[in-house]
């Protein structure tokens, strides 16, 4: 059957039927898979929105829905600016899957193009948290709306990030049982000019960047500012002169106690920072 004209498909392939023997040697042609061989045991296909360029931006989230299946984002272009989450299922999931389906129990809309990023358990109640840009949704294991708009968060499913560009989850560095998150600031301040001792102006350049810790807690805040950040809430780590802060790389508990250790770096950097 031919696709409706406009109209975007992604394949997905569940990795999972081949072994991982299979993976870890080179491949012939003849275990390649190709798209026109998955059907729905190996993977299935998503059908796009007419006029909507789907998959720009295909993410795990974790389990959202609290059902112990993860479940998936899918981005579209910039012109259509929606997002779309599919719950993840224990059985086959409909092949082809029409995104025009969801209707809260398979999965939902957001109104927006979002970059989705796993947060780990923020508030402690031992389901996955989602970053959609600088919102923070709790997962739940009651029902969401066919439609999530994302200016409509309150206290009990969500909290809104005020300041910063980087939004991640970097697990629990403080070791007290609740997820941890990491906002990037690029450029933590304004615009300076350098001047030479006679007071004329030889060149500009900005702020050090900042990554911003926000400690999970249960405390249902509506937002949090980066700017008025209370230690009790989280810290700030400043990067050095002219350079921008990315988020951090987290690659466990490196030192060995029972937190995290952070590695930070920056665009201008040549070296790595460790924050444990």
């Amino acid at each position: 059957m031919k696709n409706p004209p406009n109209q975007k498909l992604l394949y997905l392939a569940i990795i999972t039927t081949f072994s991982i023997t299979a993976y870890s040697s080179s491949l012939g042609n003849s275990n390649a898979l190709q798209l026109g061989e998955i059907d729905g045991n190996n993977g299935f296909k998503i059908r796009g929105i007419t006029d909507a360029s789907i998959g720009l931006q295909v993410n795990g989230i974790g389990d959202i829905n609290d059902d112990g299946i993860d479940d998936l984002l899918v981005g579209s272009s910039t012109t259509h600016n929606k997002s779309y989450v599919i719950f993840g299922q224990n059985q086959n999931l409909i092949h082809p899957f029409e995104l025009s389906t969801l209707d809260g129990s398979n999965g939902f809309v957001i109104n927006e193009n979002v970059v989705a990023q796993k947060a780990g358990d923020f508030n402690a109640d031992s389901r996955d948290d989602v970053l959609f840009n600088n919102i923070l949704i709790y997962g739940r294991n009651t029902p969401f709306s066919a439609v999530m708009d994302l200016k409509n968060i309150t206290p009990e499913t969500g909290m809104i990030i005020t300041g910063g560009q980087y939004y991640t989850g970097i697990g629990d560095i403080n070791g007290d049982g609740f997820g941890d998150l990491s906002v990037g600031s690029v450029v933590e301040g304004t615009t300076n000019v350098r001047c030479d001792d006679y007071y004329d102006p030889i060149d500009t350049y900005f702020s050090r960047g900042a990554n911003y810790i926000i400690f999970g807690n249960n405390q249902e805040h509506e937002n949090i500012a980066l700017d008025g950040l209370n230690p009790e809430d989280g810290f700030k780590i400043l990067g050095r002169e002219n350079e921008n802060a990315f988020p951090p790389f987290i690659p466990g508990t490196f030192f060995g106690s029972s937190s995290n250790c952070l590695l930070y770096t920056s665009d201008a950097a040549d070296d790595m920072q460790c924050v444990d």
